[in-house]
């Protein structure tokens, strides 16, 4: 055994893998328990020899360094230890697949966390050229492709990181043509679920990888169905067809869970909850931020800031209300962008809104009483332009991503507002766009102007900034305009 302090040592498989040094040192408590569980997920052990897990703790959790570690384990141990009496094989070729805005940011947190202990793995990102699409050119992605696949993997593991729609577009001639996929990895894999994503999640489905891992921290959204199709793409018939799962799993909770439902309805939903509970046991790890922050995370406090329209703003919310103009759909569009950013005025850096005279007079109040950095998330770049006017006619310092941001200068961007050399108090962030796996923890303070039609969207923003790294205190203020239906 070992004598140092348990950072220093966790034993994943006795007597042989072990987490040692500088890897079980960066990793908190919960981590570490999820990389023994994952690690015991995609070493043959389950039921059946299936060899896949969903990973779905709730944002801010360190899911990525979790990844990283569990990726450097399955690596070592399976170069340390034989096939026959291990169950493991060599990982040689790994995939991670991830929104495009991540694309970069993984080969950059693997060696910001482990620098030369990265040696056995070998990052290939697939990275658009300079003015390309926003998820890569053809070129750029054939010649990411073709490096990957050249690399035989015996010294190290060779990692391609890529994006969802160049992995779409690319799967079926460069990939999946591969039979040497050891490890397929797909991040913020809720994206998965139906709609527009559906050939996508067809074609991870059926890619032959030998193992397979799904990071996620809002598994279901909706309803269970969305769920099934997450573990449909990383555990194929874990939890039978749709169909099936539709009569013996979710018509019986739904059922049950009715106002009025029968007793009987009652005990076959609890049924139905055991069954799916016990299905997905094996295979399914889930944990929820407020338990572990308590230990791992400072406090976080959210203010519901109710903020008084001007007299301009009311008068134009109303007029909108009464004209109904373009249908309801549209109405209610019109109605948020008035409660948000109020009358188009110029000129434009003059806040013609409640909200956002009370947005900046608190960020009048941080930029001269204290140290800390602002984010300012919005839904809608029309609001962030305004921002954005405001924030240059104070001289203030801003950094900002939305969707016309290329993926390949996000990553650039976060780390310019972690710097502590850097002068940017802003940064301004689509909650569509940048919603997603961004590290925000240069800001303490987050700013939601217009809560989202999906709150997960806004739990997505806040996660941003309250997660693993964050060292101060955070305040997240929900601006609401008071008196307005579409707040």
């Amino acid at each position: 055994m070992h004598d140092g302090p348990v950072t220093d040592f966790v034993v994943l498989d006795q007597p042989r893998v072990a987490l040692r040094g500088p890897v079980a040192r960066k990793l908190r408590p919960h981590q570490r328990d999820a990389v023994k569980f994952l690690y015991g997920c995609l070493s043959g052990r389950q039921p059946e020899r299936r060899e896949g897990a969903i990973l779905g703790d709730e944002m801010g959790l360190g899911k990525t360094l979790t990844t990283l570690a569990l990726l450097r384990t399955l690596v070592k141990a399976a170069g340390s230890c034989q096939n026959d009496d291990h169950g493991l094989q060599k990982i040689r070729k790994a995939c991670v697949v991830c929104p495009a805005s991540l694309v970069a940011q993984w080969p950059n947190e693997d060696a910001k966390f482990f620098g030369r202990v990265s040696s056995n793995v070998v990052w290939i990102p697939c990275l658009e050229k300079a003015g390309g699409s926003a998820d890569g050119t053809v070129e750029t992605a054939k010649a990411a492709l073709e490096r990957w696949r050249a690399l035989d993997g015996r010294r190290s593991c060779a990692v391609l990181s890529i994006s969802y729609e160049a992995f779409a577009r690319h799967c079926e001639s460069l990939i999946d043509a591969d039979p040497q996929l050891d490890l397929l990895i797909m991040d913020e894999g809720h994206r998965l679920r139906g709609g527009a994503k559906a050939k996508t999640a067809s074609l991870l489905r059926d890619c032959r990888a030998s193992k397979r891992l799904l990071l996620t921290g809002t598994p279901a959204m909706n309803n269970l169905e969305e769920f099934h199709s997450l573990v449909d793409v990383c555990c194929p018939g874990a939890l039978g067809d749709a169909a099936s799962f539709r009569r013996d799993v979710m018509r019986p909770i739904s059922a049950g869970a009715l106002r009025g439902a029968s007793s009987a309805q009652k005990k076959a939903k609890e049924e139905a909850t055991q069954q799916l509970r016990s299905a997905v046991s094996a295979f399914y790890l889930r944990r929820a931020a407020s338990d572990i922050a308590r230990a791992s995370l400072p406090p976080k406090t959210v203010h519901i800031v109710c903020c008084r329209m001007v007299d301009d703003q009311r008068e134009a919310y109303e007029e909108a209300c009464e004209l109904r103009d373009g249908g309801a759909l549209a109405t209610i569009q019109k109605l948020r962008a008035l409660a948000t950013r109020g009358p188009a005025r110029n000129p434009l850096h003059e806040p013609s809104s409640g909200k956002l005279r009370v947005a900046f007079a608190l960020l009048q109040h941080l930029r001269e009483t204290g140290s800390e950095r602002v984010v300012i998330a919005s839904g809608s770049t029309a609001t962030l332009d305004v921002i954005q006017a405001c924030c240059d006619a104070r001289r203030w310092d801003w950094l900002r991503v939305d969707g016309t941001t290329p993926p390949a200068e996000r990553p650039r961007l976060v780390e310019r507002f972690k710097s502590r050399t850097s002068n940017a108090f802003v940064f301004l962030l689509s909650t569509r766009a940048g919603g997603c796996g961004l590290n925000l923890v240069g800001g303490s303070r987050l700013l939601l102007l217009d809560p989202d039609w999906n709150p997960a969207h806004d739990e997505q923003a806040m996660a941003r900034v309250w997660r693993d790294g964050q060292a101060r205190p955070v305040h997240v203020y929900r601006l609401l305009s008071a008196g307005a239906d579409a707040a």
